[in-house]
């Protein structure tokens, strides 16, 4: 079968390939005005709680998103005692204190859909009854596995914001751009 696009027909063709790009432009610019609406807004207000009233709901946000924890916090975030097998080769660190009065915990890596990723969860103090909190994701390379990247994953500190102070993150997500 021979078809012979001309004239109108290519202009046509050509004309909707262009929306269609101009349309995902307008969708990646709109994902990337909320994604940076979020980093800023939740990088600029402290949670208000102390890091040691806090910590225990971080605990248990990361063991529900299937990442393992070590030692004590696996009790604090509801999980089961990890076998000596299990504790041998767990490279997760256990809730310690930071310099400046903080807590820091890593949890195991993920060997999910994706590459494996983990994270490096830290709070500082940020005077009395606050907490500065930072969700770090690590990813592990594909082709280099000792490589690592990272990036602050906003929202697992959304998700956490909705579970210690539910209508500041009402607010917060009032006056996100729309997707």
């Amino acid at each position: 079968m021979h078809s012979s696009l001309g004239g109108p027909d290519r202009a046509c063709l050509g004309a909707v390939a262009l929306w269609l790009s101009l349309a995902g432009c307008a969708g990646l610019r709109a994902s990337e005005a909320r994604d940076g609406y979020f980093q800023e807004q939740l990088a600029s207000s402290p949670y208000p709680q102390a890091c040691d009233r806090l910590w225990p709901d971080v605990l248990r946000l990361l063991a529900a998103k299937g990442y393992a924890l070590a030692g004590r916090d696996r009790q604090i975030a509801g999980e089961p005692s990890a076998s000596g097998v299990d504790r041998t080769l767990s490279n997760a660190t256990e809730t310690r204190p930071t310099a400046d009065g903080g807590l820091e915990v890593a949890t195991a890596w993920n060997y999910g859909p994706e590459n494996p990723t983990r994270y490096r969860v830290t709070g500082t103090p940020a005077g009395p009854g606050a907490c500065w909190v930072t969700f770090t994701r690590v990813w592990q390379g594909v082709v280099d596995p000792a490589s690592h990247s990272t990036a602050r994953d906003w929202q697992l500190q959304l998700k956490l914001l909705q579970v210690v102070a539910p209508e500041a993150a009402a607010k917060l997500e009032a006056g996100a751009p729309k997707p």
